[in-house]
């Protein structure tokens, strides 16, 4: 739950900096008011004072937190809010079924530092890592194992089209622009 709430951030930035041009004034506000649930979400979790999987009001605010996910994709009748590049990279993963096959949270979770440095939001890529850190996450796509190295060039290619139509930050890069970020983490 924690990688897949989390990932709000990155969907919510894909949302607001690349939302579609001919969508009405309405639809752009029922997105926002998404957005902002979704946010919220996500911040709850990150700023929780003493975050681990063993205390019972952690885990209590990870089940809200993913209430209010699902709340905001109901409210803005999109995942968009919560389903960003960090999902169709793991998406890219699964469809490639890149070994060891970690969960759909624990990918995506990985997925959000790469893609918070893509939006150039490097204050809150270092507070989701340290987050990661402190609950024995993975903190980045690497962290998952060596098949995703090796592999980092089909991933990075198809990910971005693993949902047509669905705009995100990855589509702002060539697949060799996204392959030299990559591999400075």
């Amino acid at each position: 739950i924690v990688g897949d709430v989390i990932g709000n951030f990155v969907a919510v930035r894909d949302v607001r900096r690349f939302a579609a041009p001919h969508e009405s004034m309405q639809a752009r506000k029922t997105l926002e008011l998404g957005c902002k649930k979704a946010e919220a979400a996500a911040q709850n979790i990150l700023a929780f004072e003493q975050p681990d999987l063993a205390h019972k009001a952690f885990k209590t605010l990870l089940v809200d937190s993913a209430i209010l996910s699902s709340s905001a994709m109901l409210e803005s009748g999109s995942s968009q809010p919560c389903s960003g590049a960090e999902h169709l990279l793991s998406h890219a993963i699964d469809f490639l079924r890149i070994p060891p096959g970690w969960l759909h949270g624990q990918q995506v979770g990985a997925a959000v530092p790469f893609c918070l440095s893509l939006h150039d939001e490097k204050q809150l890529q270092d507070e989701v890592v340290q987050l990661y850190v402190r609950l024995g996450m993975p903190a980045s796509l690497q962290a998952l194992g060596p098949a995703i190295e090796q592999n980092s060039e089909s991933i990075l290619r198809l990910a971005p089209q693993m949902r047509v139509g669905r705009r995100t930050i990855l589509g702002q890069y060539s697949t060799n622009e996204l392959l030299q970020r990559f591999s400075l983490k």
